[in-house]
Formats: structure tokens, sequence, C-alpha cells
């Protein structure tokens, strides 16, 4: 199965802090568990945030939540970790 893209710009606003900007975003994508990894959980002021089951991004044009649907394979290299696909709630 191919999936989309999810495409973010960060911005560096001096007023604001960090932002993003979603430049595209699909309806189903493949998520890392790098990505996952990196991004804080809820609460939290940055504008992504993984609680476990959602994706939630928060752009200064729109916002995109990505549900975990599935857990891939194990990533070679990686003991422990999984690729997620991820799909927009109905």
């Amino acid at each position: 199965m191919d999936y989309g893209e999810c495409v973010v710009t960060r911005i560096e606003d001096p007023v604001h802090g960090t932002q993003l900007r979603i430049d595209h975003a699909d309806p189903v994508i493949r998520i890392t568990p790098e990505l996952l990894a990196d991004i804080p959980r809820p609460p939290s002021e940055w504008p992504v945030t993984f609680d476990g089951t959602v994706l939630r991004i928060r752009g200064v044009n729109r916002t995109v939540i990505y549900r975990i649907r599935e857990i891939l394979e194990p990533v070679p290299g990686h003991l422990g970790c999984w690729d997620y696909i991820g799909e927009w709630p109905d």
C-alpha cells in the first residue's frame, strides 16, 4: 500500500516562539518511531503531540489529527521500534 505525506514547515517566530505551517496533509500516512520519540507527551506547549494513540499537529493555518490505525513490522536495526499507520479520524 502507498501512503501519503504530511509536509510541515517550522517557523521560528521571535514573538510567538516555534510555530508550524501545514503545507500538505494526506489522510493516511506512515509514521516512524523516530518521529514519535521526538514528540513530547501532552500536556505540552509544543505544536505537535502524541499521546500513544493520536498524533496531533497544530499549525498556524490548520490542525491535523492522525489516529494510529495499524502497527507495522519491526523496523530493522531498531529493536522494539515499530512503524505506524496514521489515519484521519472519521
